[in-house]
């Protein structure tokens, strides 16, 4: 039996959408996840440029990703040079994160392939599909926060 509501189709567009994603990630060098990881150091060094660099706690996005989870990134993104932690000198307990220049060129390269890449889609769809597209997902965000933080 087809399903009468929109929830088949959506879960189907977005299932289309990860793949093209996974596809990406043989061009790139760099998974969504650690883009995104390397992107928030970037964007607290960049807030907080007095700091020494980044506490992992602080890499959690207010609970969304574990602490063992995002120990793990760093530890990957580290073994490929793209981290580095450096040891408080006031208190050897307290570690701070840091992007090395590696890691910073491959952020960057990284960035402006996706942003070309996202560049070329709103071409082909034009920029006033593109800007419904993106108002319609914030709302669809909005609405599914809301309906999870019910739960």
């Amino acid at each position: 039996m087809k399903e009468d509501f929109a929830g088949g189709r959506f879960f189907e567009q977005i299932s289309r959408i990860h793949r093209l994603i996974c596809m990406q990630d043989l061009v790139l060098k760099l998974n969504p996840g650690e883009m995104m990881m390397l992107m928030q150091v970037e964007c607290f060094l960049e807030k907080h440029p007095e700091c020494p660099g980044v506490k992992p706690s602080e890499l959690t996005m207010d609970g969304y990703i574990s602490k063992p989870a995002v120990s793990k990134m760093i530890g990957t993104l580290e073994e490929k040079g793209y981290l580095f932690r450096r040891a408080s000198r006031q208190d050897r307990r307290v570690v701070y994160v840091n992007l090395t220049e590696d890691g910073r060129r491959n952020l960057e390269a990284e960035r402006s392939y996706r942003d070309r890449a996202v560049r070329q889609i709103e071409e082909r769809m034009g920029g006033e599909n593109m800007e419904h597209l993106l108002e319609l997902t914030e709302q669809f965000i909005h609405c599914a926060e809301e309906v999870f933080r019910k739960r």
